[in-house]
């Protein structure tokens, strides 16, 4: 992401520091917003309520009821991992999910998490029966879909303009794959 940064800015004729704001799982697709300068990196920091992303998802099976939250704590699946899970001790993850369209063997959600802990709608999806379809990590392993990656894609990415203050609503096509 960095390097398609740094294309885009010689492109545009200007130098400005990689600053991205939030991230996404690695094989996730769509939005990620990356600040051109300090101040406007420090202005969205400090006020995450200015930034929402907005995923779509397609989960194995249909989660009951098709519109919920999930409310569950998330932390480490052991000390060296990098893997994370459920787990009463960990810090509190909060993901909403509503039913777009459902399938025989999969449902299209859009997603949204008040939090962002790693790998957060995946270990919620996982931790709820229907995890994310091509998910090699925390799906299942009758996973059918053939994907190369989980179909985990950030939408919708909504946030204040750090010096206008004005609301800038950016969108992301899906991918063909997905």
């Amino acid at each position: 992401l960095a390097n398609v940064f740094a294309a885009h800015c010689d492109r545009l004729g200007v130098q400005a520091p990689f600053r991205v704001l939030g991230r996404l799982d690695q094989d996730t697709t769509g939005c990620v917003l990356v600040a051109k300068n300090q101040l406007a990196a420090s202005l969205l920091v400090a006020r995450p309520a200015w930034v929402k992303k907005v995923y779509l998802a397609a989960v194995s099976g249909a989660p009951q009821p098709p519109a919920g939250t999930v409310d569950a704590p998330i932390a480490r699946a052991g000390e060296d991992s990098g893997l994370r899970r459920v787990d009463p001790a960990g810090q509190r993850a909060v993901t909403h999910y509503r039913t777009i369209q459902a399938g025989r063997e999969y449902t299209l959600l859009e997603v949204d998490i008040d939090t962002g802990r790693k790998n957060q709608i995946r270990v919620h999806m996982s931790d709820l029966g229907h995890p994310i379809a091509g998910d090699p990590v925390y799906g299942s392993r009758g996973d059918k879909s053939g994907l190369q990656g989980q179909c985990l894609h950030a939408r919708r990415l909504i946030f204040r303009h750090p010096r206008t203050g004005e609301e800038m609503r950016l969108e992301c096509p899906l991918p063909q794959d997905f």
